[in-house]
């Protein structure tokens, strides 16, 4: 490998100083690993990295360079990055809301210093020891070794940083066809006060909603799905396929607790209900604080559309927390993992739009913000199988 090396003859504590003005000044953050080579050389070899210039960190979000920021902040190995999670969803969504419009210029001026000083204030909290200036510490503490023998340090070439910067997000291109595959399980629910809501089929022929859509067995019996409800690539509407559910069968959890209605479907034989086949559920792990979420959907009774990967920020009690989008219309929509297994059922939303300054809280340490947020499916399940009914069977 190619590289460019700087010698330096003896570390001492002046070297020191200048291996430490070398690193606040450069573009680069740096992780070095000492090695004793043959002859008792020592050789420090620098590369991409976990142990940050947390002052230059905070200069680049104090002057508002916050991409860049949360780039390196991603490289860092933290033990709990729920904090950082949760000030890079709330950027990601004001960023968005200044790219469509949403948001006047004072209101997102305003809501980005508020982030700014939270993310200072992480920082500030990040253990000492993952700070570059804990690791240079450590270097000075084993100083006392005098050597004849330059330090070699090697400083990767440009074609070494191409890398993966933070968590990998590439996907292979199937998951594409993984998409279309679940969104033909995902249903528009009509009721006859015109408004609506979305759904999904469940193993047996079974459509879960939300309570809230589905407030009753009365409701039920009166309410009709449709699926297919959407547009081919020209932008042209598909025909749709309508079925009827069967009130009987009908159970449910309040809002207040876990707000779902399960139902089953009744079968048309001219058009098979199999035709959409069922969503796949999460069987074997909770869902994650930094994974993402995707929510196939009808908002506000459109045609079908799809909130593209964003955070989960936290899970809390029967909740989960995520700044994928959605809008009315969307309660009772799958939330997919990226693998497209079920991981919650949508249940609402509030941004600070809404007005009355309460957020969620998050996680069990007390984090609040504003938020989508779900019923894990696990909960449900665990629900459903008390009253006699067994998904995963």
């Amino acid at each position: 490998m190619e590289a460019l090396k700087v010698r330096i003859p003896v570390i001492s504590g002046n070297n020191l100083e200048h291996l430490s003005s070398l690193f606040s000044s450069s573009a680069f953050f740096l992780l070095y690993t000492i090695f004793t080579m043959p002859g008792n050389q020592h050789k420090i070899k620098l590369q991409t990295a976990s142990s940050l210039n947390l002052e230059f960190l905070k200069e680049l979000i104090a002057e508002g360079e916050i991409k860049e920021a949360l780039k390196l902040l991603r490289q860092m190995d933290i033990r709990d990055d729920s904090a950082i999670a949760i000030r890079s969803a709330q950027f990601k969504r004001l960023e968005r809301e200044r790219e469509r419009g949403t948001i006047s210029r004072p209101e997102y001026n305003l809501e980005l210093n508020q982030i700014t000083h939270a993310f200072l204030s992480v920082i500030d909290n990040i253990p000492r020891e993952q700070q570059l200036w804990g690791s240079l510490k450590v270097l000075n503490e084993s100083a006392n070794i005098v050597s004849s023998n330059p330090i070699d340090l090697s400083v990767p070439t440009k074609s070494d940083l191409e890398k993966i910067f933070g968590k990998e997000e590439l996907q292979d291109i199937n998951w594409l066809q993984k998409a279309l595959n679940a969104s033909k399980s995902v249903c528009k629910v009509t009721l006859p006060n015109n408004e609506s809501g979305s759904g999904f089929l469940l193993p047996g022929g079974y459509l879960l909603t939300n309570h809230h859509v589905l407030d009753s067995k009365e409701t039920a019996g009166k309410a009709k799905i449709i699926f297919n409800y959407l547009t081919n690539k020209d932008g042209d509407a598909l025909p749709q396929s309508e079925y009827k559910l069967d009130s009987a069968t009908y159970l449910t959890s309040p809002e207040a607790e876990l707000d779902y209605a399960f139902v089953k479907v009744i079968d048309n034989p001219e058009n098979p209900l199999s035709t959409w086949g069922e969503v796949r559920l999460e069987e074997s792990r909770e869902p994650q604080v930094g994974e993402k979420a995707n929510i196939i959907q009808h908002p506000g009774g459109e045609r079908m559309k799809i909130a593209l990967p964003d955070e989960i920020i936290g899970s809390f009690g029967q909740h989960l927390f995520y700044l994928a989008d959605t809008k009315e219309g969307s309660s009772g929509s799958p939330v997919f993992n990226q693998k497209w297994k079920v991981i919650a059922l949508h249940h609402a939303g509030k941004t600070e739009k809404d007005g009355d300054g309460k957020k969620y809280q998050i996680n069990a340490a007390g984090d609040k913000a504003y938020a989508n947020k779900g019923i894990l499916m696990k909960r449900i399940i665990e629900d459903l199988k008390s009253k006699g009914i067994d998904l995963l069977a």
